[in-house]
């Protein structure tokens, strides 16, 4: 998804419009190169890192989907019940980061 990159304005003042605005791979809101750092913390500590991702959600829009809310309650610890009263389980903890099948949300 293209994403801001950086924008420039001619001059000192941000009064007029800007000039230049570059776009780069993303999510729409955070850069790919910035996202792709997220796996390698793994390797630069012992704390386990977990990378989930997630295809058609935006970044913006993570923290109110139920998916992305179980996953993360999952790897807290925590369960997450449905509105039917089921639970849905425990995740395993990784000990290295790797790559995270896409999951349809």
């Amino acid at each position: 998804v293209p994403t801001l990159e950086s924008v420039e304005w001619p001059g000192d003042s941000f009064d007029d419009p800007p000039s230049n605005a570059t776009f780069a791979t993303g999510d729409g809101t955070v850069l790919s190169a910035s996202l792709e750092a997220c796996p390698r913390w793994g390797l630069l500590q012992k704390q386990p890192v977990s990378v989930m991702r997630y295809k058609n959600i935006s970044h913006s829009e993570l923290v109110s989907q139920p998916a992305v809310f179980g996953e993360v309650l999952k790897l807290l610890g925590g369960q997450l019940e449905t509105q039917d009263g089921s639970s849905n389980g425990r995740m395993r903890r990784r000990r290295r980061a790797s790559p995270a099948p896409d999951v349809e949300a």
